[in-house]
């Protein structure tokens, strides 16, 4: 098969560039000599790590999705968020997940087969599906992406890298938002977050529920049996600090869809006419019991961490094509962790263990099996002249095992990081590093069950390693990063039929090789002219310029050597306006993906059961909040307003699964 013709990326590059070239003026000096005030890298992170620490310290390319940026947006959903910051999101319907640098999971798995992580409050929840993960806008202080490998701080699953949803703990006082709005495809929406501390005592709550029935795609067609009864997510934290520096803590989360109803075999099989379906019940659940601790000052710092949950999927095929039965596939999760930390003038250093355990049932395929992971990791910092160089360097080793149907497999990994941050000046920062990551078979990969999948003694846990280099820059008004990496991804794993009935094994591939360019960049040209007001665009792009296929057989299969499901680009860029004498805040963002090889299953197509160039498109979303009554001491009134693919574009960035086309949500705010 050749490649697709080459398209210009041409606009994308001139948009950075113009944020670039406006962003350099202001680092010129001001004409009467004067020298401009300086913004810093100090921004606290903490998934980099697991422990808190100045962003400008961190070798590896971290990307901060702020409380702000969220409530901007115009999202409703992780994924949604995701593809709005420039990450490539792969719509399966009922299966939502992120792809970071070429890494991603593009067909249905538990948290055990993704590529990248998605924890909360840096905890693994059971799940890589981000489409079953509502945002609660007033409970989530934070999300912090690290792109690239993460084995040294988090094990297994981490090869593309980690997505962490931070929430809200109590804060001083008592505050609190309540928000209820109507949309599209009979869209109702509500959501409620009440935060407050005292007396040692903290505690935060977010509430988020919405349905909506079948959604209509881009030129108008409703397509049936796409509808979403109910979706609820919840988070409640509540601590208890004492003795000045420990804290005691209980969190646990909510994710839930009912009802959620997908076409058979993606949408081609139905359209918008079509009465064969499936439905499921989506439910991810997690409790965590906390405790941190420290000494004044925090020179040493440790905490310990027990938490248990689980992902459960109750599918009714019984009004499908194929027909059956219900069935209900639970996978539980348990991980003891705990860490301790030393942080001193030129030193830091931290060391720690997890344990995780999975029990994976799933009754439809009579396959029952378990995981275990144990894990030490350390990493340490050394600063020198006079903090103008920071050395990084960790490892960890895991020892992992899988069982299923009397059938055990065990095996190990080390990986290690190092990694040098470059500080000349406060708004400056060059850095290099090198990682390894890796992602141990689940157990049906290694040891089939269920009569679908053949067992495959001799499979080889996936492996990544990369290098990459870039510049970080915020300075006053203007800031942007551009990042280079360069990863050798060795024993990919992928399901090949037997040519034996529906029966599949999984078997490694040869090495693949992925390597790009990521910026990020934004330039505050409100601030920079000194109104009182922001006006800010922004752009974030990944473009991989090597996604080679390095496995002869497949390359022949495939028909092509670029390596399937690696999209070529991920691009958004828009603009944010906020007004605070008046009030207003404004978020234009449009979203580019590219197309991607991908495998053709859809019934009756010409192509099916070969590999085609499927994707690509542009989604533009438009979002409005304006404040319409304050009152002193009794909050704030506002309305919210959104449109998203303002355009009504193509919006499929998986093949046979179109996302919706044009669509409105209006909302009533209130804030104390």
């Amino acid at each position: 098969m050749r490649k697709p013709p080459r398209r210009p990326v041409l606009p994308a590059l001139r948009i950075a560039a113009s944020l670039l070239l406006g962003g350099c003026a202001t680092l010129l000096p001001a004409e009467d000599g004067a020298v401009p005030a300086v913004a810093t890298l100090d921004q606290v992170v903490v998934t980099a790590s697991r422990a808190a620490e100045s962003l400008r310290e961190v070798t590896s390319n971290v990307t901060v999705i702020s409380q702000e940026e969220i409530k901007s947006s115009t999202a409703n959903s992780l994924d949604q968020l995701m593809s709005q910051n420039g990450f490539q999101v792969i719509n399966q319907g009922a299966q939502k997940i992120v792809s970071i640098r070429g890494m991603g999971q593009p067909s249905l798995g538990a948290e055990l087969q993704s590529r990248v992580l998605t924890l909360v409050n840096g905890r693994r929840v059971g799940a890589n599906n981000v489409g079953l993960m509502g945002i609660d806008k007033d409970n989530i202080e934070r999300i912090e992406i690290i792109r690239g490998p993460a084995a040294v701080q988090y094990g297994p699953s981490a090869l593309g890298g980690v997505v962490n949803i931070i929430t809200k703990r109590g804060t001083k006082g008592f505050s609190g938002a309540l928000e209820a709005g109507l949309g599209s495809f009979d869209l109702g929406k509500e959501s409620l977050s009440l935060n407050g501390s005292g007396g040692g005592f903290d505690g935060a709550l977010g509430l988020t529920h919405f349905r909506r029935n079948d959604m209509a795609v881009s030129g108008g067609d409703v397509w049936a049996n796409t509808g979403i009864d109910a979706s609820l997510s919840m988070n409640a934290d509540f601590g208890y600090t004492f003795a000045g520096s420990h804290r005691l803590g209980v969190n646990y989360n909510l994710y839930r869809q009912d009802g959620y109803k997908f076409p058979d075999g993606g949408w081609s099989a139905t359209g918008p006419t079509g009465a064969t379906y499936n439905a499921s019940d989506l439910n991810n659940r997690n409790l965590a019991f906390l405790y941190e601790g420290g000494t004044p000052g925090k020179t040493f710092d440790w905490s310990a961490r027990y938490s248990f949950g689980r992902d459960r999927n109750r599918r009714d095929p019984s009004r499908s094509s194929w027909g059956g039965t219900p069935s209900t596939t639970d996978l539980d999760n348990k991980s003891v962790a705990a860490q301790i930390g030393y942080t001193g003038e030129y030193v830091s250093l931290s060391a720690g263990f997890d344990r995780l355990e999975y029990e994976l049932e799933d009754a439809d395929n009579a396959m029952r099996s378990d995981s275990t992971d144990t894990g030490v990791y350390f990493s340490g910092k050394v600063r020198i002249l006079d903090d103008k160089i920071i050395l990084s360097a960790g490892g960890r080793y895991d020892d992992f095992s899988n069982a299923s149907a009397g059938r055990e497999r065990a095996d190990d990994n080390f990986a290690p990081s190092v990694g040098v941050a470059l500080l000349p000046v406060k708004w400056l920062k060059v850095r290099a590093n090198y990682s390894e990551g890796f992602r141990m078979p689940a157990p049906v990969e290694y040891l089939g069950g269920g009569g679908w999948y053949v067992a495959n003694a001799d499979l080889q846990p996936e492996k990544s390693k990369t290098f990459e280099a870039g510049v970080d820059v915020n300075y006053e008004t203007f800031d942007a990063g551009l990042t280079w990496f360069h990863s050798n991804w060795d024993d990919k794993i992928m399901a090949k039929s037997t040519g034996a009935g529906w029966t599949y094994q999984y078997i490694n591939l040869a090495e693949s090789t992925l390597s790009g360019l990521e910026l990020a960049a934004g330039y505050d040209i409100g601030k920079a002219s000194g109104g009182d007001f922001t006006l800010r665009p922004y752009v974030n792009m990944t473009l991989l310029t090597t996604r080679d296929n390095g496995d002869a057989a497949q390359v022949a299969s495939v028909g092509s050597d670029v390596l399937p499901n690696t999209p070529k680009a991920a691009l958004t860029a828009g603009v944010d306006f906020r007004h605070t004498k008046w009030d207003l805040a404004i978020n234009l963002n449009t979203v580019y993906f590219s197309d991607i090889l991908t495998s053709d299953y859809r019934p009756g197509s010409p192509t099916a059961g070969t590999y085609i160039w499927a994707g690509e498109g542009a989604v533009a979303n438009l979002g409005v909040e304006k404040g319409v009554r304050q009152w002193e001491h009794h909050g704030r009134l506002a309305v919210r307003f959104e449109v998203a693919n303002l355009l009504d574009g193509a919006n499929q960035t998986y093949l046979d699964y179109p996302e919706a086309g044009r669509s409105f949500y209006g909302g009533l705010r209130y804030e104390f």
